[in-house]
């Protein structure tokens, strides 16, 4: 198996240093932010009201949990928006949004991979170790759920060369992920 180390987080610029986040301007203003739903169709509530600019995925063929038709679906709408796309995928969407990734380079900048679902749960497990997306990446987990242990979500995070996050309480992970998003937009947009 061959690990690689998730890379450094990009700096604050020293103009910025010691201002808090919501003074600072938003680079999530100058990237398209793409909601990518569970195998459910859900998406925390939570990220919906904080991202009301966000546009939720719909997938554009009803196959259920196919992870070849989300990850088209996401390509096709990633294709079309206007700023750089940034992915905010949750469960099931993150292994969607890692494959979108690999199949159509360039046409998504970054990705915040939230609680991702086990691979082995979709008998997708071969797929998605061969599978590197082609950007930036930050998976973030709650390591109190229990169909990803923390060891195999570090795991994905090396093997998908993303940044790891875990704040525990959802409400953390809310605040905290969204500071990461602001981090993710502004690595995109260098």
């Amino acid at each position: 198996m061959n690990l690689k180390l998730a890379p450094s987080p990009a700096p604050i610029p020293s103009a910025l240093r010691g201002v808090p986040l919501h003074a600072r301007p938003s680079a999530a203003a100058g990237c398209s932010i793409l909601l990518v739903p569970d195998a459910d169709g859900s998406v925390s509530l939570d990220w919906r009201r904080r991202l009301r600019r966000a546009e939720l995925l719909r997938l554009a063929e009803d196959r259920g949990a196919d992870l070849h038709a989300w990850a088209r679906s996401i390509v096709a709408a990633s294709i079309v928006a206007p700023r750089p796309v940034v992915l905010v995928a949750q469960g099931y969407g993150c292994l969607a949004a890692v494959l979108a990734g690999a199949l159509r380079p360039g046409a998504i900048a970054g990705a915040m991979l939230l609680d991702p679902a086990d691979p082995a749960r979709y008998a997708a497990e071969a797929l998605m170790e061969h599978t590197v997306p082609a950007f930036a990446s930050t998976l973030v987990m709650d390591p109190e759920r229990e169909d990803l242990s923390t060891s195999r979500a570090w795991y994905w995070a090396l093997t998908w060369g993303s940044q790891m996050a875990s704040f525990g309480r959802p409400a953390a992970q809310r605040d905290g992920g969204l500071a990461l998003l602001e981090q993710l937009c502004r690595r995109v947009l260098e």
